[in-house]
């Protein structure tokens, strides 16, 4: 956007030449930072994320909540009539109904493993959730300069098709007062026509950006961006606090954090191998009804004791409570020194991972800087290069007019500043996208 404003206001200029109106900017326009501050929070990928952590929360909860003991109602009923089975196997049916209260008391750190792994795996969704915020606002950041890049051209590219318009018809006139031949005319015409072209394709490259930019904003296929940037300033390289913050912050990027809760899982994994022939013990209380023989109301032994029983003299005898406890613990288990070694292994090999993972984000830093500082380089000499050649060209459109330079030496001029504008505009988006880059990963 500033490439054009300084295009429209620069000596020699198309702007000038054409006489070309400013364009306004749209009043529901976003900068680049809105670009990256929406698709945070409205990209497809961060509401998946979004939704995969509340749910890995919920979990969490629930299994933090499980180490608490267990109250349940259990009931159930047989019924064996009299001369179907031996009464002593089936005792005519039987009964229960009951209120049961469980809870482990001894399981080898298999609910403390559990809470911890719920736990990490919480994180792992909290932090999979900020990487990709992270991406798709980087992405969305890198599309929206993108969208700036080709706008700058379009509008250099529009400009330059308007001089070459006023151009051609300088030229026809001349053609037509005897005073430059059909040749020139012709050359005109074909110079304007290829630069039409050339804006056809940036139209179309538009296009495709905006629907790229509007799946990156959430946003429907009919948006139609806007894209300024008003905090905009002179492209420069990165400073040595910049190169070290950003260094900083890589080592601990969420892909390190990740790794170092996948290690913190395989060793709960190994662990949980090694304890394998712990201890494990349970305890479990009722309370209720239990009672057999459901072929009669009231069975004839409670009838014995007393001949006009009732129903309340059978439930009462029926009525209790009972106390159980129950342990284990696995004495031989040939594939135990296996699973361990199987164990180690894995953590060993995670924490590989975990190394290679921090060396590929040094990497990239390294990368990323190099390539902030090699285009804030370019965009220096590009800038005084264009300069040049825009006063190159003001003195070529002056000989013209005098008749001291040739059409060829004017078209020259011409493409020689459009292309220091492109070389410009090019290096001034690598800038951008550079530092935006980098400064969300920190």
């Amino acid at each position: 956007m500033i490439l054009a404003a300084l295009a429209a206001t620069s000596p020699g200029s198309p702007a000038r030449a054409a006489g070309a109106a400013p364009i306004a900017v749209p009043a529901e326009s976003l900068t680049v930072r809105e670009c990256v501050t929406i698709a945070r929070l409205s990209a497809p990928d961060p509401r998946v994320a979004t939704a995969e952590r509340d749910a890995a929360a919920w979990d969490s909860a629930a299994t933090f909540r499980s180490r608490r003991a267990t109250l349940s109602f259990q009931g159930g009923a047989t019924l064996a009539p009299e001369h179907f089975y031996d009464p002593a196997l089936t005792n005519l049916g039987e009964y229960a109904l009951k209120v049961r209260l469980e809870a482990p008391v001894l399981d080898g750190g298999g609910r403390s493993r559990a809470r911890l792994r719920s736990a990490v795996a919480a994180r792992e969704a909290q932090l999979a959730l900020e990487q990709a915020e992270r991406d798709a606002g980087i992405q969305a950041g890198v599309l929206a300069i993108e969208w700036l890049r080709l706008s700058d051209s379009e509008r250099v590219e529009r400009q330059s098709v308007q001089w070459l318009e006023h151009l051609a018809t300088v030229i026809d006139a001349g053609v037509r007062s005897g005073l430059r031949g059909r040749t020139d005319a012709l050359r005109a015409a074909l110079e304007r026509d290829a630069v039409a072209a050339e804006l056809d394709l940036t139209d179309r490259d538009m296009a495709s950006i905006a629907r790229e930019l509007a799946k990156a904003l959430g946003r429907a296929d009919d948006f139609v961006p806007a894209v300024r940037d008003e905090a905009f300033e002179t492209p420069r390289p990165p400073s040595e606090a910049d190169s070290l913050e950003l260094v900083r912050s890589l080592e601990a990027a969420p892909e390190i954090r990740l790794s170092d809760l996948r290690r913190a899982e395989r060793r709960l994994d190994a662990d949980a191998a090694r304890r394998a022939s712990a201890w494990q013990m349970d305890v479990a209380a009722d309370a209720g009804l239990a009672g057999t023989d459901l072929s009669h109301l009231v069975p004839p032994d409670v009838r014995s004791l007393k001949p006009d029983a009732s129903l309340t003299e059978r439930l009462h005898r029926d009525l209790g409570a009972s106390l159980a406890l129950q342990f284990r613990r696995p004495l031989f288990d040939h594939s135990a020194a296996s699973a361990r070694a199987a164990r180690d292994a894995s953590s060993h090999a995670q924490d590989l991972r975990r190394s290679t993972e921090l060396e590929a984000q040094r990497r990239l830093g390294l990368e990323l800087l190099v390539r902030w500082r090699s285009a804030a380089t370019r965009y220096a000499v590009a800038r005084a290069v264009t300069t040049r050649a825009d006063e190159h060209l003001l003195r070529l459109e002056s000989l013209h007019a005098a008749g001291s330079a040739t059409l060829l030496e004017l078209l020259d001029a011409r493409r020689a500043l459009d292309e220091a504008r492109a070389r410009l505009t090019d290096a001034q988006a690598e800038v951008l996208a550079a530092r935006l880059e980098a400064e969300e990963r920190k």
